[in-house]
């Protein structure tokens, strides 16, 4: 967000994504099976470029993208 109030969308530099994910799925009876998945991941700000009025640095947090994640079924 500008200081003026605007919104502002610009590509801030290369990013890194990486982690492990693991599932699994067991058959507890004939008529019962459970799913089950998780995730780990880091992402980060691994090469920013010069962006006016945000100061980015390397190993800065991509956002909106969870650490955790996790289901079941």
């Amino acid at each position: 967000m500008l200081t003026c109030g605007y919104p502002y969308n610009t590509n801030v530099g290369d990013a890194k994504s990486y982690g492990p994910e693991l599932e699994m799925a067991a058959k507890i009876t004939d008529a019962i099976t459970v799913d089950l998945s998780a995730a780990y991941t880091q992402a980060f700000i691994n090469a920013p470029k010069e962006t006016p009025g945000l100061p980015l640095s390397p190993g800065t947090a991509v956002t909106n993208i969870p650490k955790y994640t996790g289901t079941w079924q």
